[in-house]
């Protein structure tokens, strides 16, 4: 008897926490994201993407990687505007891309040259 209750617990234990992971891994599906791809041949020493209602800071990215940041569903509508600062002290600023509210799954790919910066939606 006791056995066997010692096995419910753990079973609904388990259940419980793949449930959990099912919904942490789930949300990133779900969530936009941005990501800062660095092909220039410096590195890129200060990082932001400002949004409506979000500001992305992906600090440091050296030459040739990448970093991504999911952001929050909840947006005013609005452009994504970019910061970068590669190590060389260029400095690169702009706009692209559009922003609205629920944009579930989107993919914004911005990608870092020696001189300018592209936007891309994937």
């Amino acid at each position: 008897m006791a056995a066997n209750v010692l096995q419910l617990i753990l079973r609904s234990t388990l259940l419980g926490a793949a449930g959990l992971a099912a919904l942490y891994y789930g949300s990133f599906l779900i969530m936009p994201s941005v990501m800062v791809v660095n092909q220039s041949s410096a590195n890129l020493t200060q990082s932001v993407v400002n949004l409506p209602r979000s500001r992305l800071d992906f600090g440091l990215i050296l030459a040739n990687k990448s970093n991504r940041i999911y952001y929050s569903l909840t947006q005013s509508d609005g452009l994504y505007e970019y910061y970068f600062v590669l190590s060389d002290n260029t400095a690169l600023k702009g706009q692209c891309g559009s922003v609205t509210n629920n944009e579930i799954g989107k993919r914004v790919v911005i990608t870092v040259f020696d001189d300018s910066a592209r936007c891309e939606k994937k």
